[in-house]
């Protein structure tokens, strides 16, 4: 393991902020705060130098096969993946919009760790309340007037081009199951029917009854459905001014979700996620779809029979184990799917043997583990290692949380190696790298 001097320490702790502290004479900067002087000071080498150095490269649009795979630039596609769900939108240790040195460092970490993906919720899922994308809807009928917050599309539109130029590919899911600070399909129903759902992220569907039922009108009411299929529209046709391109344009955003962890969708409306799927292709026929999974939701209760989805996803926290990841990926391998990972957590015991699981799945294309954070970040700051939900910090601190963030960097080029090893989606494939 490399040994690095306190500098390097803290460019990959924080890289803006570690680098906005050296002296103006060593900032020759190359892209979003780091200096050409500051690395080559620091002793930087390898995967940490490949994270701090803002380096250009080309990102080729993602592709799919009829036989399940993911490619990039026609050759079999897999990467490691990470989540930073508050890459847009933090609402910890208050409600606020990530700085754009906020973003870099998050970006920055992620290749630091060998993350080709990002999985990003406030992307798009970002709703109905302050700094948050979308504010509110007006008008009736199949073409409503949606009202966005242009700071937020500004937050958007430089995390997407900063991303673009790390090589990274960034997954933005358009609505959550849930009703966090950065807003749920919930906050869809209260555009239409105020009063009528419990905006308390407390109160969830699987707990209450009533308010499932509630919260039923995003699929069932012709009107909520028709703003947020504009919304979708607006979102794809949106053009990033730092790019010059519409985000389904954008080989960035090669991936897309419906949405994280609808599984009321599976349950109480069956046919809903294909339906969006299919406007999501004929927007843009080139982006993959990719359905959204849950921890006690298997790709086979999801929509793999729509030839609109390219990707089937699960999130084993608790219900499934590496046996489950293997069994699903077979399922989503003979229905020509791409099979991910899309939320797992990687301090629990059982977080080795997933990523075994994963890398010796044929078709997979991502496994993306929960969360990364800023080390500011208050956000579940007090998990204990070994839950669900522990922040992902790099380098870590302690022995233990460095030697994880050390496996995680392990899975993720083990991962990629494995790609030329795997030649058939129909059966999983036992990789040579482990």
């Amino acid at each position: 393991m490399t040994t690095l001097s306190p500098l390097a320490a803290r460019l990959v702790a924080d890289p803006v902020s570690s680098v906005a502290r050296t002296p103006l004479s060593r900032r020759a900067v190359l892209g979003a705060g780091l200096t050409a002087t500051a690395l080559s000071v620091s002793g930087l080498t390898g995967p940490v130098a490949s994270a701090a150095v803002s380096k250009r490269r080309t990102v080729h649009r993602l592709t799919m096969t009829d036989r399940g795979m993911v490619q990039r630039a026609g050759a079999h596609f897999r990467a490691g993946g990470i989540n930073a769900f508050q890459l847009i939108t933090n609402d910890y240790p208050k409600p606020r919009l990530m700085s754009h040195q906020e973003i870099d460092s998050l970006l920055h970490k992620a290749v630091a760790v060998g993350a080709t993906v990002v999985r990003a919720h406030t992307l798009a899922a970002s709703v109905g309340n302050p700094h948050t994308l979308v504010r509110g809807v007006s008008g009736s009928g199949p073409s409503p007037t949606i009202t966005y917050d242009p700071a937020v599309w500004a937050r958007i539109d430089y995390a997407v081009w900063r991303a673009g130029r790390l090589g990274l590919y960034l997954v933005a899911p358009f609505v959550d199951e849930l009703g966090y600070y950065h807003g749920g399909k919930r906050h869809w129903v209260d555009f239409r029917r105020p009063g009528t759902v419990s905006l308390d992220p407390q109160v969830k569907a699987a707990g209450s009854p009533q308010q499932r039922a509630a919260e039923d009108a995003f699929y069932t009411d012709q009107q909520i459905g028709w703003d947020f299929d504009q919304y979708i529209r607006d979102w794809l046709h949106h053009v990033n001014p730092r790019t010059g391109l519409a985000l389904k344009d954008d080989p960035t955003l090669s991936v897309v979700q419906v949405g994280n962890e609808l599984w009321t969708a599976a349950q109480d409306a069956p046919g809903w996620v294909a339906e969006k799927a299919a406007l999501i292709k004929r927007i843009s026929p080139k982006t993959l779809v990719m359905d959204s999974g849950a921890d006690g939701l298997a790709v086979q209760d999801m929509a793999w029979a729509s030839s609109q989805v390219d990707i089937l996803e699960t999130h084993p926290y608790t219900t499934f184990d590496a046996s489950d990841v293997t069994r699903m990926a077979r399922f989503a391998a003979s229905h020509g799917k791409a099979f991910a990972v899309g939320e797992y957590a990687w301090s629990k015991h059982d977080a080795p043997a997933i990523e075994k699981a994963v890398r010796h799945s044929g078709n997979v294309f991502t496994s993306a583990l929960w969360s990364l954070q800023n080390d500011r970040d208050l956000h579940n700051a007090g998990a204990a290692f070994g839950t669900d939900d522990v922040s992902f910090r790099v380098p870590g601190t302690g022995t233990v949380r460095r030697a994880a963030v050390a496996r995680v960097r392990r899975h993720h080029r083990l991962l990629v190696k494995g790609a030329a090893a795997a030649r058939s989606p129909a059966a999983l494939v036992t990789s040579k790298t482990g």
